[in-house]
């Protein structure tokens, strides 16, 4: 963790030490503005990652659940997804049900952007999504293959980001599964 910490405010401090310094073109002084707000957003990012995964812990995180259409949340995290990616998707929900759910709308957002982000290793293979719903249960399963989640070798953010959703899924009374093919959550539907 402490290196996944210092890396980014390493860039930060150097790059402002060089940004200060005589002599640089204005040219040079862009790049380096650049990779101080790259790496600022990054630190930050993982900092704000690292509150909520302690406050998800503690069971001190404030939820606003209300009762939702799972379809509207599927749709628009496959919309964001798509852009700039290959997806192929075999949604076998239950065409024209709305399925309704109790969740935290912008943490299940949270949860399919982040799944849906795929593995980035050569060669390339698209993103699969399968949709489906287990009545016995009354349950959605959503299992992805080649999610960022199933690399071999994670970084430490994806390790975060893992257990955060782990912890979210199972505290709205779903499952959370990775393995070396795929990624799968489920979500209790009423």
């Amino acid at each position: 963790m402490s290196h996944e910490i210092r890396t980014p405010l390493n860039a930060i401090v150097g790059f402002s030490d060089v940004l200060t310094a005589e002599g640089s073109s204005d040219e040079d002084r862009k790049g380096y503005s650049e990779i101080i707000k790259s790496n600022s957003d990054l630190l930050l990012r993982l900092i704000n990652d690292i509150l909520d995964l302690s406050r998800l812990e503690a069971g001190m995180m404030k939820f606003q659940t209300a009762e939702l259409y799972f379809n509207t949340y599927l749709e628009e995290a496959i919309g964001t997804a798509s852009v700039n990616k290959e997806l192929q998707i075999n949604n076998k929900l239950e065409q024209g049900v709305n399925y309704l759910i109790r969740y935290d709308g912008n943490w299940l957002f949270r949860l399919m952007k982040t799944v849906f982000i795929p593995v980035d290793e050569v060669p390339r293979e698209p993103l699969r999504i399968l949709i489906e719903t287990n009545m016995v249960k009354n349950e959605i399963m959503v299992t992805v293959y080649n999610s960022i989640f199933i690399t071999t070798s994670p970084v430490q953010n994806i390790v975060i980001q893992s257990e955060m959703n782990r912890m979210l899924v199972e505290h709205f009374g779903g499952a959370w599964i990775v393995n070396e093919e795929y990624v799968q959550f489920t979500i209790p539907f009423v």
